[in-house]
């Protein structure tokens, strides 16, 4: 009963919607856009609920063909709250006889923080949707975009008929209303999925650098001559992205950052949580170590079970033996996404049991493959 007292203010709100207006309202009512580089503002759209619902940087690259990257929750309350502080800076524009004109609005990926807000911020302010070619087709309806978001009880290796299980399902329930999740069947412009596709952005040469691994179609935009990247996901400031079933990869996610590395100038990172990054090289390498270390130990974890195996809920013991369920249910994907990865090494290997997978190792000497 613990794990649906942890829930329960999320469940609520189904029956409530109200009090996610009056929560949004609250949690936005004080962001200042503010110019994180010239030309470059953030709009910090508010968040409820931690980790369910963080806040979320939207970006606007101002000038006289713009674009918006990222367009945040789907509330008409958290929308229209974009839409008046880009406007805010147009007047600011306008006022100092600079030319303002926003044409367009690119997202990063396709989860429900970065495009549910398309739809009303195209109407509220006339731009067109770009889109990927592999992000439009995960939003073209709700199916896709389900298929590519929501996680099986099976990929998260949930024991079968467990209470944990059923409370992952009833979450799919909930996120419609919390993200407002608006598909987009109908973007005005598709580009093709072609590595460093270009596109000018107020008379300058960005690039759209295809970056998966938090999600298979996640992009970022580059800028080689300022040294500029705007990551989405991928690298924040103080946290670790989040990763889990069924559209992350944490091999892909390392290979990710270190093409980042090997950008020719990178001053400059701005996420979409989180404040901006300067030390890039070095937060990167931390990210990259991190995901090693952790891949180790869970490799570990497994070895020391012997040959009877380890559940998935005992490797989260171990790992998380002093935090709570919520903690261990947010760890959850990271712990599937590394077992799955170990697994396509050989360097583990699992059988079933009555209600649940057990994994042993394959060789320790090869835990040099992990990574």
């Amino acid at each position: 009963m613990n794990l649906l007292k942890k829930i329960s203010n999320l469940s609520t709100l189904l029956s409530i919607p109200h009090s996610i207006s009056h929560s949004i309202s609250h949690s936005i009512s004080h962001s200042i856009p503010q110019q994180v580089y010239p030309g470059i503002f953030v709009i910090k759209q508010g968040g409820i609920f931690g980790a369910f619902r963080p806040p979320i940087n939207i970006y606007l690259l101002a000038g006289s063909d713009g674009i918006i990257f990222d367009a945040g929750y789907g509330q008409r309350l958290s929308a229209s709250y974009v839409a008046r502080e880009i406007k805010k800076i147009g007047s600011l524009y306008k006022s100092n006889g600079t030319p303002f004109k926003i044409t367009r609005i690119l997202v990063s990926h396709n989860h429900p923080d970065h495009f549910s807000g398309l739809a009303l911020l195209r109407k509220y302010l006339g731009v067109k949707v770009v889109l990927t070619r592999k992000i439009a087709n995960m939003l073209k309806s709700k199916h896709s975009f389900a298929s590519n978001f929501y996680p099986t009880n099976k990929q998260m290796y949930y024991k079968k008929n467990s209470l944990r299980g059923l409370v992952n399902k009833l979450l799919h329930l909930i996120y419609p209303l919390l993200f407002g999740i608006t598909v987009m069947p109908d973007p005005d412009q598709i580009i093709d999925d072609n590595d460093n596709a270009e596109i000018s952005i107020n008379e300058e040469r960005w690039i759209i650098f295809h970056s998966p691994g938090h999600a298979s179609g996640h992009i970022s935009l580059y800028n080689a001559q300022k040294g500029i990247l705007l990551a989405g996901d991928n690298v924040l400031r103080v946290i670790h992205t989040w990763l889990g079933p069924p559209d992350s990869n944490i091999d892909t996610y390392i290979e990710t950052l270190k093409r980042y590395l090997l950008l020719p100038k990178l001053e400059l990172i701005l996420s979409a949580h989180g404040s901006p990054i300067t030390d890039c090289h070095r937060r990167i390498k931390q990210l990259i170590d991190h995901r090693d270390r952790r891949a180790k130990l869970v490799f570990d974890i497994i070895c020391s079970s012997g040959k009877e195996g380890i559940t998935m809920e005992s490797i989260l013991k171990e790992l998380y033996p002093r935090q709570g369920i919520v903690k261990q249910e947010l760890a959850r994907g990271w712990i599937a996404l590394t077992i799955d990865s170990l697994l396509k090494k050989s360097l583990i290997k699992n059988h079933h049991d009555k209600n649940s997978r057990l994994f042993s190792s394959c060789n320790k000497l090869m835990s040099a493959k992990i990574t």
